[in-house]
């Protein structure tokens, strides 16, 4: 039924409304003193529904998003800039790729 798929898509992306804690950082670009700071601070994201994100950590910020209808595509949007992301988003785990670079986080329980 028509409701029935509306109410799949609406569920899908939901998931990104949520705490994300940096778990893993692959990027082999980055210089040691970014990658240390990674580490020691880490990063945690979170998503509103009204399309607003905090970031706290390494990366300290607020500031808009977009999450396109097939989860594939992440936009965060700072004070003007704006950085896309290619997005896997789980349950549990969301990764965000830009080329050879990606973190990955884990919801925070």
């Amino acid at each position: 039924s028509l409701v029935g798929s509306e109410m799949c898509i609406r569920d899908r992306s939901d998931r990104i409304y949520n705490t994300w804690i940096l778990s893993e950082v692959n990027m082999p670009d980055a210089d040691s003193v970014d990658l240390a700071k990674l580490d020691a601070q880490g990063i945690t994201y979170t998503f509103y529904k009204d399309g607003k994100y905090t970031s706290i950590g390494a990366i300290m910020g607020e500031g808009t998003f977009e999450i396109n209808n097939g989860e594939t595509s992440l936009s965060i949007s700072e004070e003007g800039n704006t950085a896309v992301y290619d997005v896997q988003v789980t349950a549990s785990t969301l990764r965000l790729s830009s080329g050879e670079q990606s973190m990955t986080f884990k919801v925070k329980k």
